[in-house]
């Protein structure tokens, strides 16, 4: 599986902004299975994975006070912050990197798995962090689904004009 992006500036600073609202989360004692879920379907996840985030004048913030809105509470284990930032940072790298759909990387990907290979991977490079967790959960067949994602993102697309 190869990465259809490089990791440059855009990538950091995406994957910095979910980081700290992730931790930002584990901070306010939120669940953080349920936290990660409800942004990772949330509509600035989606704006980050097609990249409009970045024209918008969005504080991370607002983006936190928007996602803790749609948040019922729930009760669940809340992961250290360390985790939830490693954890965040993971997921838009991931879909960044290789163009995926934050709903899709969230149910490939769940959080407690995350958090178990935490302290194996955390000071990995974030692109061998990857490769690690493509492996280990057998997702490089992934790209035999890539015809499904083009025609998700063009629905997608049809629908916004």
């Amino acid at each position: 599986m190869n990465s259809l992006r490089e990791f440059d500036d855009t990538c950091h600073r995406l994957a910095q902004t979910q980081a700290r609202l992730f931790e930002r989360s584990s901070h306010e004692g939120l669940p953080s299975a349920y936290f990660a879920k409800v942004f990772m379907h949330s509509e600035y996840a989606d704006k980050m994975d097609d990249l409009s985030y970045i024209d918008s004048f969005l504080s991370s913030g607002d983006v936190y006070s928007g996602v803790e809105r749609s948040l019922k509470m729930d009760r669940g284990m809340v992961y250290s912050p360390s985790i939830m930032h490693w954890a965040g940072y993971f997921y838009r790298a991931f879909a960044y990197l290789y163009e995926l759909r934050s709903p899709w990387l969230f149910k490939q990907i769940p959080l407690s798995y995350l958090a178990s290979v935490y302290p194996a991977y955390h000071s990995l490079d974030i692109r061998k962090a990857i490769l690690n967790v493509i492996e280990a959960k057998g997702l490089s067949n992934y790209e035999n689904d890539l015809w499904k994602r083009t025609l998700l993102a063009l629905r997608k697309s049809i629908n916004r004009v």
